[in-house]
């Protein structure tokens, strides 16, 4: 008996140091491949990639702020993008008719309104609706989904076109302005700066998958047409969301060049932790993306280095409006 546990025992050791190992060099080779960003980063004349058609989709729920969403579209009505070649679609789910009639007089959007102001139906359930009329009635190339709350600049849809250019699902970068944080809020930031350029980037470069954020994300048509579905209802259903489109073939990829501001009242800890929490549990094990799509094609900005670090920490936030 003594034997046997004792046999256990080292066998339970084997395995531990087992999992350690594969995880210290998974670990390892993700902040290495983070840190080769000269390999990573070529520059990329935004002529020559073709713009190809867009159809951007944005959520806002009831509590969403006019100022916010107002701002939004306008600079989405500014892009150095084509006019003719993206479309804008607003959902306002449980908004008030303040909100859509502001949106209308500005002009330059599709709005359609779910829900009522006490009971909106959810980003999952308006999304899939507004989604499914767009499908058939635009002939863009690729869709955009983004939440109302955030800050863009007037080159986001030439970036969006860019990434979708190298893959067909992108997920974006988000930054938090004008939030003077706490101590343990400043620790929570400095993570998620970490987490973008160190573990998100070099993931991207190894060809591994990152979690969909349906906050900012885009898709291009033929991967909607294989899947046939979208799944933004929870956190946990976006990480199963990424399953699927991996296992079709799509894993999401992080691109750090499609940056998105959020303002500091809606910043979420939340949000922040669940993906620290996702890269390091057991979910770390790598999704591949595609063969070849990301590595192989390594244009992906007008700059290299110094522009990517400048635009994930600087405190210069004067590109967003």
């Amino acid at each position: 008996m003594t034997n046997l546990m004792i046999s256990i025992f080292i066998n339970g050791l084997i395995l531990l140091f087992t999992y350690l190992l594969i995880f210290i060099i998974y670990y390892i080779s993700v902040v290495f491949s983070g840190k080769q960003i000269g390999k990573f980063l070529n520059k990329l004349d935004k002529n020559k990639v073709h713009e190809q058609k867009l159809a951007v989709i944005v959520y806002a729920d009831n509590n969403i702020n006019n100022h916010n969403i107002t701002r939004l579209l306008e600079t989405l009505n500014n892009q150095e993008y084509n006019r003719d070649n993206y479309s804008l679609n607003i959902i306002l789910d449980g908004c008030d008719d303040e909100t859509a009639n502001m949106l209308e007089f500005i002009g330059g959007a599709k709005i359609y309104r779910t829900g009522t102001t006490n009971a909106p139906i959810g980003k999952d359930i308006a999304i899939s609706d507004v989604l499914e009329r767009t499908l058939v009635s635009s002939n863009a190339q690729g869709y955009i989904f983004l939440n109302a709350n955030r800050i863009i600049s007037e080159r986001f849809l030439s970036s969006v076109n860019i990434a979708l250019n190298l893959n067909p699902v992108v997920v974006g970068l988000t930054q938090i302005v004008n939030k003077p944080l706490t101590l343990y809020e400043k620790v929570l930031k400095a993570l998620l700066d970490y987490n973008n350029i160190v573990i998100n980037l070099g993931r991207s470069v190894l060809n591994l998958a990152t979690v969909i954020d349906s906050d900012i994300c885009a898709i291009r048509l033929e991967v909607l047409n294989e899947v046939k579905s979208i799944d933004f209802s929870s956190d946990e259903n976006e990480l199963k969301y990424t399953f699927l489109l991996a296992k079709f073939g799509f894993a999401p990829v992080f691109n750090p060049y499609i940056v998105t501001k959020i303002d500091s009242e809606k910043f979420n800890l939340k949000n922040i932790l669940t993906v620290i929490n996702w890269y390091t549990d057991e979910h770390a094990c790598p999704i591949p993306v595609q063969k070849g799509v990301f590595v192989s094609d390594k244009s992906i900005l007008r700059n290299s280095e110094n522009i990517l670090f400048s635009v994930i920490l600087n405190a210069d936030h004067s590109s967003c409006k």
